[in-house]
């Protein structure tokens, strides 16, 4: 396997966490992301509480896929449509001055939306969209999946953890 191969499929385990953090944070504080989704303002009354479930199990879905399936383009461009939406909505949150929790990783965090989240979003996005400019398929043998997961993990906890650090904490958002 060459470099681009191996870089190609770390950054898509990476993409995999990520997502799959997001989406178990989410439907375990469900309640509260159905609340972050009603402050955004955006989406119909009737549509919040499907949304809610809807989102976490795409997230999921896409996740498993981009662990445990071959590259497609079709899987990057959903991963791509996914991070392009949560990058439109949080900008068009900040650009109506609207206050307001991110939703990223559900209860995980309270990181309220900044340029920092909008950026951090559009990162993923790139990252997703340079992986469907290099979508040619990529056999992976057990050995090489649980070399590359490693790392992946490595930055996808790391990035959990910067996240975490710099968000407010939860238990003195109530007081």
């Amino acid at each position: 396997m060459d470099d681009l191969a191996s870089l190609a499929i770390l950054l898509r385990f990476m993409l995999a966490i990520v997502l799959m953090v997001a989406a178990v944070s989410k439907s375990k504080a469900r309640p509260a992301f159905e609340a972050e989704l009603r402050d955004y303002r955006i989406l119909p009354e009737r549509a919040i509480s499907f949304v809610s479930y809807a989102i976490p199990a795409i997230e999921a879905v896409v996740a498993a896929a981009l662990i445990f399936t071959q590259s497609t383009q079709t899987l990057y461009a959903i991963t791509l449509a996914l991070f392009i939406t949560f990058a439109t909505l949080q900008g068009i949150t900040l650009y109506r001055g609207i206050d307001l929790e991110c939703g990223c990783f559900g209860g995980l965090t309270k990181t309220p939306i900044s340029r920092g989240t909008l950026i951090r979003t559009i990162i993923l996005a790139m990252i997703a969209a340079g992986l469907l400019s290099l979508s040619a398929p990529v056999h992976v043998d057990a050995f090489d999946a649980i070399l590359l997961l490693l790392p992946a993990a490595g930055i996808a906890i790391a990035y959990l953890i910067y996240t975490t650090i710099t968000a407010v904490p939860t238990h003195l958002m109530s007081k």
